[in-house]
């Protein structure tokens, strides 16, 4: 644990570099920043943003809210509310998606006014 308050890294090999509440707890898991974030899967992590859950083995998220990477090799990157519960499934920039299937890349372009 580098930094930050209130962090845990429990897992074998695991790291949590600076944030707050954030926890990797499974082996060579991580967390790199943000608030109560979790790498609970083998070789997961998550980078930044808040109440993200990377679980599947090799599973990673980067940045955004309430996402989660259940499946294994899946990703989320940025968005809100998402969930990739499938294998080698990508997300980018989505809000409120919800997907099982494989080999599946996902994302969301537009622009909020």
């Amino acid at each position: 644990v580098t930094g930050g308050d209130s962090n845990d890294a429990s897992g074998y090999s695991s790291s949590v570099s600076g944030g707050r509440n954030n926890v990797a707890s499974y082996d060579q898991s991580s967390v790199s920043g943000g608030t109560e974030n979790q790498a609970t899967g083998e070789n997961a992590s998550v980078s930044g943003g808040r109440l993200n859950i990377a679980q599947g083995e090799n599973s990673n998220i980067s940045g955004g809210m309430s996402n989660e990477a259940s499946g294994p090799s899946s990703s989320v990157s940025g968005g809100y509310d998402n969930e990739a519960s499938g294998i080698y499934l990508y997300l980018f920039g989505c809000d409120g998606q919800r997907t099982q299937s494989f080999f599946q890349l996902l994302s969301q372009v537009g622009t909020r006014l």
